[in-house]
């Protein structure tokens, strides 16, 4: 769950507070959004077992957003809570691991996103909380060996490059972080990367049209953590190159008045012409590129709403 996502979904909440210079008060995002996850919070539960929004029952994936929201909002959660807060919140992550069968290592309860996904998910959670995975992970057999990189990559549909990069993302993106992998498996996944990126967009896969309009910022940002676009030499430089090239805001389907105005503060920033347009500071552009995928289409993560 981003930060602009979970936005999204708060009812009556306005974050452009200043309209003479559009910035965004962040210190009014984190209270009302840490409020409403406070109230998420299953009082009757242990601590970090958060339902996935009003009168919903705890599950993995509100848990582990909650999690990673509190930190991206700066709070450092091995200094906040108490040893027993943590490991009760470890332990109820954990309690979603699957412990038999082919899927041994993974975690059910992933509101259907695949297992992969939900990987990552547990490994950022997880991660901000000191503690670990249950069981070893075995989904990342399929692709851990330097002969079974490209391969693997190539079988993914990269016109469906929002799934295909969930793959991605929670499988190579974690794998690289592991002990077992090596600086030759990396240089093997960058220079497929390489090869395939498409130079004048800066999106995957070279040559593959994509299913929707919505697929290359959506895939693309799974990737980016760990892959800078060669085409763009900033984050700031990926929003205006992504706004230019999908005209995402003149399509997309606007609902929910606060995607509404999320979506016209971004668009007079970003798309204005060489004298109008501003450059945002790096936590406001964080919160424009999550706030494009919410305008665009239902938030991934359904939960957490009011």
């Amino acid at each position: 769950m981003s930060l602009a996502t979970t936005v999204a979904v708060i009812p009556n909440i306005a974050i452009w507070g200043n309209k003479k210079n559009n910035k965004v008060e962040l210190s009014r995002v984190r209270k009302t959004i840490l409020n409403h996850c406070n109230s998420l919070l299953d009082k009757s539960g242990p601590y970090g077992s958060y339902r996935g929004g009003t009168g919903m029952r705890p599950s993995l994936y509100a848990s582990c957003d909650v999690a990673i929201m509190r930190t991206i909002m700066g709070e450092n959660l091995m200094v906040t809570l108490s040893d027993l807060q943590r490991q009760q919140w470890i332990d109820f992550i954990n309690s979603f691991a699957i412990n038999r069968g082919s899927n041994y290592g993974s975690y059910c309860d992933t509101y259907g996103h695949s297992f992969h996904h939900a990987n990552g998910m547990v490994i950022g959670a997880l991660g901000v909380l000191g503690g670990k995975q249950k069981y070893p992970v075995k989904l990342y057999d399929e692709f851990d060996q330097i002969e079974e990189v490209i391969p693997w990559l190539e079988s993914l549909d990269w016109a469906k490059q929002w799934d295909a990069s969930h793959l991605f993302w929670g499988g190579m993106h974690c794998y690289s972080m592991s002990s077992r992998c090596s600086d030759a498996w990396k240089d093997e996944v960058f220079a497929w990367l390489d090869e395939n990126i498409d130079e004048k967009s800066g999106w995957w896969k070279k040559g593959v049209t994509h299913a929707d309009r919505h697929q290359p910022l959506g895939g693309s940002v799974h990737i980016l953590p760990i892959y800078p676009p060669p085409t763009a030499n900033s984050l700031t430089g990926v929003v205006h190159a992504l706004i230019a090239a999908t005209q995402l805001f003149k399509h997309a389907p606007l609902t929910h008045p606060v995607r509404q105005q999320l979506t016209q503060e971004a668009t007079d920033q970003l798309t204005g012409d060489d004298d109008t347009r501003q450059t945002p500071a790096p936590s406001e552009v964080l919160v424009i590129v999550n706030g494009i995928i919410v305008a665009g289409s239902p938030s991934p993560h359904y939960q957490l709403t009011g």
